[in-house]
């Protein structure tokens, strides 16, 4: 992802990650990548990732959030 698209990483690959970002910042190649490279940082793989998509009553218009879940070690 582009950095300007990032708002907050949070988590570690021992739990999970909470990746929070703009999606009209950067492009949707570079979104649905951001797992494996999470994951891959830590030496493991993806074991689920999910994004929500948020509506028009959202507290935080055009912010959506990524749940990334790696293998065990």
């Amino acid at each position: 992802m582009h950095q300007a698209s990032l708002i907050s990483v949070t988590g570690d690959a021992d739990s999970r990650y909470t990746v929070l970002f703009r999606p009209a910042q950067t492009d949707a190649g570079k979104i649905e990548a951001a797992p494996a490279q999470l994951c891959r940082a830590a030496g493991r793989d993806v074991a689920e990732s999910r994004t929500n998509k948020p509506g028009a009553g959202s507290a935080m218009p055009g912010v959506q959030m990524m749940i990334v879940t790696c293998s065990a070690a």
